[in-house]
């Protein structure tokens, strides 16, 4: 089943065009993305544009710290469209950023 596409709201206002395309399509597809309330890049806690929810019912499809480490190829596909890459915070958390 797919999730409702988000809409362009404060909550996604940081991200580019590119990037919000790429969190709309994860979305849409049901990866567990979230974003995170520090967009400070400065700040020790910061999380990139979005952040992927490896402990999330289903998330092991898309990533997994133990078993799917760099990702499944359909979210480093939709990534890499928009010049994004994720890296693990922990083993359950995994940050996007502008490659």
């Amino acid at each position: 089943m797919k999730n409702i596409r988000p809409i362009r709201d404060e909550e996604n206002e940081h991200m580019t065009d590119e990037v919000f395309e790429a969190y709309s399509d994860l979305v849409e597809l049901g990866c567990p993305v979230k974003i995170w309330y520090q967009l400070d890049i400065e700040y020790q806690d910061y999380r990139g544009f979005f952040w992927l929810d490896a402990e999330e019912e289903g998330g092991e499809k898309w990533l997994d710290y133990w078993s799917n480490y760099s990702g499944s190829d359909k979210l480093n596909e939709i990534l890499e469209r928009a010049n994004l890459w994720f890296e693990w915070q922990n083993s359950a958390v995994g940050c996007v950023y502008l490659m």
